[in-house]
């Protein structure tokens, strides 16, 4: 399948925007998805003074940044973000619009750092529909994945990070054509039609929430689709769907949070939807997380802190402040542990899970955060851990020593 893609390159301070079009006729928002497999070879990375020199498409599609700039010798992460914009017919009707106009009056007066990604993604929730943000994948002077896009105009933000720097965001380039340039070419193919919608109802894109935990719901309109799998901050659990509807909680940072709900049907094609919030709670020391893959069954978390007192479901909290604030019984999890910012002591603290109740064969997994917010924040994933089935041994997941 392919449709005629349209494009058009936009420089915003240090951020490129490069806009493509699907599909013919009029666009309306949620007109319909679809997936693009994408190709970025890197090169010599533009300095962000750099100057672009459009030329009609059909003569010379591609950019021609000056030849200054910074060559990239390690890149360790490629982020991508696709944004809605198939209410419009043009990016001079963004532009123009009351949506267009209140993001370009905030980009002038925000007061935070517009080259962090994540204030970046959450000035723009503010004002567009976020249809995805993702890694994609490096390897060879390349990076690759899929995204799923809108039938009509969507544009994109890329972000490279070198050595755990973000070394340079953005990207203005031509889009669906290939070529040699001394910049950083962005391929895009379209591979299918995104049959499968998925829309977040709660919470809110964009909003700002006050608890550390918080139930997504939304639809799916594939009702033949059982599993979903949901990824909050590029943590991924599997979720149940019910004909059609999903309902799951989750747990949120300190700050903003990405929420992506992605699923797949029998044809393997694939939709998803992501939302944007802000979260704010007290930061904590060490939280840990545990989700698993299948429904009717109850796993349970266990925390030991040095004085060897466990916080676990029936036990909910320790005298040093740890508590179990989320307890699941029906499946899929999340279990949660949380010890804020300057409670904990030192020592070691001895992470386990059981399988308590249920049947069937179950996979899970552990996230652990500690010195959440911080220079020397870790998140660390144990796992996947196969329990085979009913009330099997214990899983010894990780001994964390503090600090």
């Amino acid at each position: 399948m392919s449709r005629n893609i349209k494009t058009t390159v936009l420089l915003v301070l240090v951020i490129a925007v490069s806009v493509w079009k699907c599909g013919q006729g009029p666009t309306e928002p949620e007109s319909g998805k679809a997936l693009f497999e994408l190709n970025v070879r890197f090169g010599r990375i533009p300095d962000p003074r750099f100057s672009l020199e459009q030329t009609p498409a059909e003569k010379d599609p591609l950019r021609k940044p000056v030849e200054t700039g910074l060559v990239l010798q390690q890149i360790d992460l490629a982020r991508i973000m696709v944004v809605d914009l198939s209410a419009y017919g043009s990016i001079e009707e963004v532009q123009q619009s009351e949506a267009g106009r209140a993001y370009t009056e905030d980009l002038e007066n925000w007061e935070g750092d517009l080259q962090n990604w994540d204030e970046r993604k959450l000035l723009i929730a503010r004002h567009f529909r976020i249809i995805t943000d993702q890694q994609l994948t490096i390897s060879d002077g390349q990076a690759t994945g899929q995204v799923t896009g809108v039938i009509g105009l969507n544009f994109f933000f890329l972000a490279f990070i070198e050595q755990n720097v973000i070394r340079y965001v953005g990207e203005g380039n031509a889009v669906g054509v290939e070529g040699e340039t001394r910049g950083v070419d962005l391929v895009v193919e379209e591979i299918g039609d995104g049959a499968v919608n998925v829309a977040i109802t709660a919470p809110a894109n964009g909003s700002t929430l006050q608890t550390r935990t918080v139930t997504v719901t939304g639809t799916i309109s594939d009702n033949t689709i059982t599993q979903a799998t949901l990824i909050v901050n590029q943590n991924p659990q599997t979720i149940a769907v019910d004909n059609g509807v999903f309902s799951n909680q989750v747990v949120l940072s300190n700050g903003t949070n990405t929420i992506r709900v992605q699923a797949t049907n029998a044809e393997d094609q694939t939709g998803s939807a992501e939302i944007t919030v802000f979260c704010q709670v007290a930061t904590v020391d060490i939280r840990v997380t545990l989700t698993w893959n299948t429904s009717g069954t109850d796993l349970d978390l266990y925390v030991t802190d040095p004085n060897q007192e466990t916080v676990y479901y029936s036990h909910r909290q320790s005298d040093i402040g740890g508590t179990l604030d989320v307890d699941d019984r029906n499946g899929y999890g999340p279990e949660n542990f949380t010890l804020e910012t300057g409670n904990a002591i030192t020592g070691a603290y001895y992470i386990e899970v059981r399988y308590f109740g249920g049947t069937l064969p179950s996979t899970a997994t552990v996230v652990v955060i500690l010195h959440e917010g911080q220079a020397n924040e870790t998140v660390t994933t144990y796992g996947p851990h196969q329990f085979e089935s009913g009330n099997t041994g214990p899983w010894q997941v990780a001994t964390i020593t503090w600090p």
